[in-house]
């Protein structure tokens, strides 16, 4: 695709690569790893716990987290304000979850849940690539989609521990 940036700030911009790792996906990588781990933890004990709380199964709060992550909210409220409200949302939706341990609360749970899974990746992705040079925006993508990956192999077998130790 062509180069999308007003032509002073590409100039400015363009040079050598920096390197096999971009720093500045670190920040927002951690942040995404964070995320993920949550949608680790939703997406692996959800079909238990809905049951254990009274619930047929967990088909409707799957259907709800989806209808709400496909909408364009990170569009609407700009990247860093998206990134911000995503973790905070996440985690609101996960503790929801926990302490109101009954059908309503699933379903409140998983809707505030899913407001922030919808807004972190495009948010903290787009982040990522804004700040870094054309020469360095593959370094950039793969640093920050390393942390996708860590957290999804890593964050099950850990809330796996987690879990058995809790009970």
């Amino acid at each position: 695709t062509p180069e999308t940036r007003p032509e002073e700030v590409t100039a400015a911009r363009s040079g050598e690569s920096g390197g096999f790792v971009y720093g500045g996906a670190m920040l927002p990588g951690a942040a995404l790893a964070a995320i993920i781990w949550g949608l680790a933890a939703f997406t692996a004990f959800m079909p238990l716990y809905a049951v254990d709380v009274g619930l047929s199964g967990s088909r409707y709060l799957f259907l709800l987290y989806a209808g709400i992550v496909l909408a364009r909210l990170p569009d609407r409220l700009g990247a860093g304000r998206a990134g911000s409200l995503s973790l905070s949302a996440t985690a609101a939706g996960l503790v929801l979850i926990a302490a109101w341990t009954s059908p309503a609360g699933l379903y409140a749970g998983t809707a505030l849940f899913a407001i922030g899974q919808g807004l972190g990746f495009p948010a903290l992705m787009t982040l990522v690539v804004n700040s870094a040079m054309p020469s360095e925006r593959g370094a950039a993508v793969g640093t920050f989609m390393a942390f996708f990956d860590l957290a999804f192999a890593v964050g099950p077998i850990t809330l796996g521990w987690v879990a058995h130790g809790a009970g």
